[in-house]
Formats: C-alpha cells, structure tokens, sequence
C-alpha cells in the first residue's frame, strides 16, 4: 500500500514537471537530444509505473548519470557533440581515449 501511494505521488510529480516545468526551462533534455530513446522524464515515469519506488530511483539515478555525461560533451552553441577537454567533434572517446580500445 506504499508502494502505491508513493508511486501516485512520483508519477504526478513528474506529469506536473513535464507539463508545467519543463517548458519553462527552456532546453530539452541531453540524453534525447542526443538519440536517447526516451526524455529523463518519460523514462521517469515508466519505471516508476514498472518497478517499485526503491528500484525506480536506483534506475533513474543511472539514466540521469548518463544525461549529465551527455549534456556535459554536448554543445548547445554548436549543436554537435564535443568531447568537453579539447573541444574538437567527435575527436576522441570522453575518457580521452581516440575511440579504438587503446
């Protein structure tokens, strides 16, 4: 039973940030913008409707890991991914690393 109700909280949280707070912002998501398959939010809301609270965040934490690493090789100015240390498209992995496994 609390389970549930903390679900219906979660999940109307994040209907109420998707419809009201998200276009105040003024930016999309990285993880989408960048051929993710779902927006944080819409990825939210799933897993919150599929698994239990405890699971859920531990799932959303890593989806929003992966939109921050996104957003941060991500240049908005240019709208191209960049790797963040020397600036160059697609140049290198974003460990530094030229892409090949050594």
């Amino acid at each position: 039973m609390v389970n549930y109700i903390a679900r219906v909280i979660i999940i109307y949280l994040i209907d109420f940030y998707r419809v009201y707070l998200s276009p105040l912002k003024g930016y999309k998501c990285a993880y989408a913008v960048s051929g993710g398959k779902y927006t944080c939010s819409s990825y939210g809301r799933k897993i919150f409707l599929r698994f239990s609270p405890i699971v859920a965040i531990k799932l959303l934490r890593r989806q929003f890991l992966r939109c921050h690493n996104r957003a941060l090789m991500f240049n908005s100015n240019r709208g191209v991914l960049v790797h963040t240390a020397c600036g160059v498209p697609f140049c290198c992995g974003p460990d530094g690393s030229d892409g090949r496994g050594y």
